[in-house]
């Protein structure tokens, strides 16, 4: 899975990973996008944004090395290098994401995350999410009610645990939600 938003496209140790991730052959067949509204990626005078966002720190980087005394530059080379990576990459990652099927974060909401269990394979994808539904729930004492009825019902069942010490987590109970 991969969070993409504004921020995640301006961050330089996300999009630095980016770079390293788009080395694989593959990658395109081994992840699941999942795009943030702020994310402004589906039309190219949209996503020219970030390119020129790159350039320019590329630029101002370049710019203030070049005033500094060879010696003092340390990692900045380093640092100048990576993003030199990044405005290579950016472009081109940002249109395979675009032909990718794409899953937008509200739609992901909207579908109880059925979206990635189904493309994990995950085998318990009913029980899954049911409990998601019940973790939607607004009303504490029903969703508690609700989550206990389902641990009895799915003794086995190891996200229930987790769904239990979530209540109590919001609850401030830290003690129960860490056992």
């Amino acid at each position: 899975l991969i969070l993409i938003s504004d921020s995640f496209l301006r961050s330089p140790n996300c999009m630095y990973e980016v770079t390293e991730l788009v080395k694989d052959e593959d990658y395109k067949e081994r992840i699941l996008p999942i795009i943030f509204d702020d994310a402004r990626i589906y039309k190219s005078h949209e996503y020219l944004e970030y390119i020129t966002y790159w350039e320019e720190r590329y630029k101002e980087l370049n710019t203030r090395i070049r005033k500094l005394d060879a010696k003092n530059i340390g990692s900045l080379s380093m640092e100048l290098k990576r993003i030199d990576y990044i405005c290579q990459a950016i472009g081109e990652f940002i249109e395979v994401i675009n032909n990718m099927l794409t899953v937008k974060l509200e739609d992901l909401k909207k579908s109880n995350y059925k979206i990635i269990l189904e493309t994990v394979g995950f085998e318990d994808e009913e029980l899954i999410l049911e409990l998601l539904e019940i973790l939607e729930f607004d009303n504490q004492e029903e969703k508690e009610l609700r989550i206990d009825e389902f641990l009895h019902l799915h003794k086995g069942f190891s996200l229930s645990y987790y769904a239990r010490s979530e209540i109590e987590f919001e609850r401030k109970n830290y003690k129960l939600a860490l056992k």
